[in-house]
């Protein structure tokens, strides 16, 4: 990573270029401590891609989805350059993500507006994106106050200029088979389809896109590859976003600050999820070893999984179902861990949230999608109401139906409290006493057998009345639920003659007590 010096003459010699001057101590102090005066005709450019789930996950085809993610990394890194824009790399304080920030000359504003318009369109066809220039005024709030002023701005102008590059298709027009509402562009032969299906063009060029791309050796062309079965079997989304980032940027006095912090939080999030990914034994040889790099063991599977969308805080992986939750647990500890170690960001509080869906192969990916960002609002809600730092929730769907979720919360909530106690989310201290608890119900799996298992999860479906019957309706029956109740309360004798203490062995409330 480039010491602070270096990035200190890096953006002083992208302020003085946007500025059009030589760079003196007045600019030098201005990106040290963003205060101060600045030569006039400074601008703050800020964008933002458009609902780019919407782009990258409009189809279920995995080979589309990857074309889509790759289109929208090479989009990032044409700004990262800044050549495209016709701006040097050294004003460029950050781009990630679909997002970004420059600093740039008031007259080149709207032209580079225009370009920034233009290669979301080149690239992608139909992904759009938000643009806000604010010119860097001295003010009492500085660098801070702008900051805080263009993403205003952003908010403003996606609520009320936000485009929709999607046109209207005529009822009776040949529909893409890929995507499914596009019109079909042409006929196009696929191995699946060697007849030929009708494809847009965008799907096509995504396609083409995802089969040619560096990483099509090490990432699986169908969902079944990545699945924990040969046949069928189950796999995840796993959605994660940062917590108290928004608020740490808020916070940064100077452009320096804010330049090493954003892309310190971006390199964060990108060396940890390919970490685990290779602690998970997920990568192929080629991500692993290089294309070039001869190995012993080269041979082995592809890679078994997808990862659409990584930069900024956010993260979305497609993964095996057998090791999603794993993974997303040491992905929000690892995060943390990382936050508290790195230096650039200074000890700064900031932590994660994580939803977790898993289902049968066979379910559509975009409904997995929703269920994933419906269990990361759940995480988030309980940040928010009991002060955590991290927190995961997670959901296994095995009606096949998709919907909303938050059914089985619902049931699970004090209505003059709105307290969540299904036990999820979890915040990381409960979440390794939830993962010692599976253990000892996997332990106990050979005496109780699995049809246990599935029985109790239908009760605890129906709300905690119906769950708290069935338990104690099984400990009296069965001496194999009443050794399970004594291992899960730590070998307590005395715990069998007091019913209450045994449903809580067996259903604790994880942060519901209140």
């Amino acid at each position: 990573m480039p010491s602070e010096e270096s990035d200190h003459e890096s953006l002083t010699s992208g302020f003085a270029r946007a500025l059009g001057v030589p760079a003196g101590e007045e600019i030098r102090r201005y990106v040290t401590t963003g205060q101060g005066g600045l030569p006039a005709g400074a601008t703050l450019l800020a964008w933002d891609a458009n609902s780019v789930h919407g782009y990258v996950f409009d189809t279920t085809n995995a080979t589309c989805i990857r074309g889509a993610s790759t289109r929208l990394r090479e989009v990032d890194a044409t700004l990262r350059r800044g050549r495209y824009l016709e701006l040097a790399p050294e004003q460029i304080l950050y781009a990630g993500g679909g997002s970004g920030m420059a600093v740039l000359s008031a007259a080149n504003a709207e032209a580079t507006e225009a370009r920034l318009h233009e290669i979301f369109a080149e690239k992608t066809r139909i992904a759009t994106c938000t643009t806000a220039a604010i010119p860097l005024l001295q003010e009492k709030e500085g660098f801070q106050g702008r900051v805080q002023e263009v993403f205003r701005a952003l908010a403003r102008n996606r609520f009320l200029t936000g485009s929709d590059a999607e046109a209207s298709v005529p009822f009776f027009a040949l529909r893409c088979a890929v995507c499914g509402h596009r019109a079909a562009a042409e006929s196009v032969s696929r191995v699946a389809v060697p007849e030929g299906r009708p494809e847009c063009e965008v799907c096509r060029e995504r396609i083409e896109t995802g089969r040619a791309s560096r990483r099509d050796g090490n990432e699986p062309s169908d969902f079944q590859d990545l699945s924990d079965h040969s046949e069928g079997g189950f796999y995840a989304v796993v959605y994660s976003d940062g917590n108290g980032v928004g608020r740490l940027l808020g916070q940064l006095k100077s452009p320096l600050e804010y330049m090493r912090v954003s892309r310190e939080i971006d390199r964060l999030l990108g060396t940890t999820v390919r970490d685990l990914a290779k602690r998970y034994d997920l990568t192929g040889d080629d991500e692993e070893a290089g294309e070039d790099h001869p190995r012993p063991n080269r041979g082995r599977p592809p890679g078994r999984y997808q990862l659409p969308i990584c930069g900024g805080d956010d993260v979305v992986a497609i993964l095996p179902g057998e090791v999603a939750l794993p993974f997303a647990r040491d992905l929000v500890r690892a995060l943390q861990a990382g936050a508290d170690a790195s230096p650039v960001l200074g000890g700064a509080t900031l932590g994660a949230c994580a939803g977790v869906a898993v289902s049968n192969v066979k379910f559509p990916i975009r409904h997995l999608l929703t269920e994933a960002e419906g269990l990361l609002k759940l995480a988030k809600r309980r940040v928010y109401r009991d002060n955590v730092r991290s927190s995961l929730s997670f959901s296994v769907i095995t009606d096949g139906s998709p919907r909303a979720e938050s059914v089985t919360p619902e049931r699970w909530t004090r209505a003059e409290t709105e307290t969540l106690l299904s036990g999820r989310p979890y915040c990381l201290e409960e979440l390794e006493t939830f993962s010692r608890r599976i253990r000892v119900l996997r332990n106990a799996l050979s005496d109780l057998g699995k049809n246990q298992l599935y029985i109790l999860l239908r009760h605890a479906h129906a709300g905690p009345a119906q769950l708290r019957s069935h338990v104690l309706y099984q400990i009296g029956r069965r001496e194999e639920w009443r050794r399970l109740v004594q291992d899960l309360s730590g070998r307590d004798a005395g715990i069998l003659t007091d019913p209450s203490a045994c449903v809580e062995a067996v259903i604790p409330e994880y942060g519901g007590g209140e």
